[in-house]
């Protein structure tokens, strides 16, 4: 049997504290990322705003019979332009869940959204420049 060694103790404390601290830190971190993917901009929320205001009317709409037409009556009334240029003549089928395309509808529709709100900008800005200058 060997005899007491503090030394060996203090060294096997120091890296067993060295271990669980460095777990800590890498789940805190990995907390921290997976939050800032979560949050959603404020173009994501008006999508989904245009897309729940959209529903209601495509409901009440006779030409958009089952689930997949009413889908695609959604994606026309939230952004026609992005609907054309997305789905344009081949639109969803029934059955059919088209990934790539949805994310592409809607990085355009938010693409739209701040190109609006960016000529609301300027427009903004230019009549606080023509008050200024009167």
């Amino acid at each position: 049997m060997r005899a007491y060694n503090p030394r060996r103790t203090l060294i096997g404390f120091a890296v067993a504290l060295l271990l669980v601290l460095g777990d800590v830190q890498s789940v805190s971190a990995k907390k921290g990322a997976k939050k800032n993917r979560n949050k959603a901009t404020s173009q994501d929320r008006e999508y989904w705003a245009k897309r729940t205001e959209c529903e209601p009317i495509v409901q009440r709409d006779a030409t958009c019979g089952t689930a997949i037409q009413k889908e695609n009556c959604i994606l026309k009334c939230v952004s026609d332009a992005c609907y054309a240029d997305v789905y344009g003549d081949d639109p969803l089928e029934d059955g059919e869940v088209d990934n790539v395309r949805g994310k592409s509808f809607r990085s355009c529709v938010k693409k739209e959204i701040k190109e609006r709100d960016a000529k609301v900008a300027q427009v903004e800005a230019e009549m606080k420049t023509q008050k200024a200058v009167s």
